[in-house]
This record gives structure tokens, sequence and C-alpha cells, in this order.
């Protein structure tokens, strides 16, 4: 897959609110090492090991990762990511969702895909 295709595939609306997710929320290479952790672990270590990062406002079931404006969940298939701001104050679609493999992809070709997107 390269960020083209993942373009062509998720159209520019979708595509944008990702790159606004990966520019907001996802820092230097320790937050994607993090999210990575997070995404693959199960229910049980991501209370234990995230437990201090997780929303508990969200109205949604699951496990949420908390971030800036963004929260992201995964049931080990699909990450679920959420725009905490949207969702209450009800902007835009609050969420969507991309499989692992997909965000995985998205976090290690990060700045590509930002720059892909905003067409800078």
């Amino acid at each position: 897959m390269t960020v083209e295709e993942f373009v062509k595939n998720y159209g520019r609306s979708i595509s944008e609110k990702l790159a606004d997710f990966l520019f907001t929320d996802v820092g230097d290479s320790d937050d994607i090492a993090l999210i990575k952790g997070f995404l693959s672990a199960d229910d049980t270590e991501k209370k234990l090991k995230y437990g201090d990062m997780l929303n508990t406002d969200t109205k949604r079931s699951g496990i949420f990762l908390d971030g800036n404006q963004y929260a992201i969940a995964s049931d080990g298939k699909t990450v679920h990511i959420i725009d905490t701001v949207a969702e209450e104050f009800g902007g835009a679609p609050a969420e969507l969702s991309i499989t692992v493999a997909e965000m995985c992809f998205l976090l290690d070709h990060k700045d590509e895909f930002i720059h892909y997107v905003s067409g800078r």
C-alpha cells in the first residue's frame, strides 16, 4: 500500500480527518510506539499499562486511549478514532474506523501522509 492508494481508497474527507489526528495527537516516535503498543494490547493490558491515559468520558463502549483531541480504541482488527471535540459539540462526523494494519501503516508514514493530504 502507498499513501496515494490509501487516500484514493478512503477519499479526501476521511484522509483529512486522519491527517488531523496524526498531526494533533501523534508527536514523535515515542507516541507512535505507545499507540502501536496500545492497539496490539488486550483489554487487561490496556487497563494495566495505559490506565492513566484512558478516556473515561466517551459515551461509547470500549477502552479508548485519550489524546489531545482524539480518542482511539482497537478491538484487535479495527481501530476506532473518535474526534472528542466534534462529538462534544456536534460537529462533523465524530468517528471513523480503519484496520489495525492501516493505522500502523499511517503511523509509519505519518509525515509523508500529512504532507500528501495537505498538499504541501
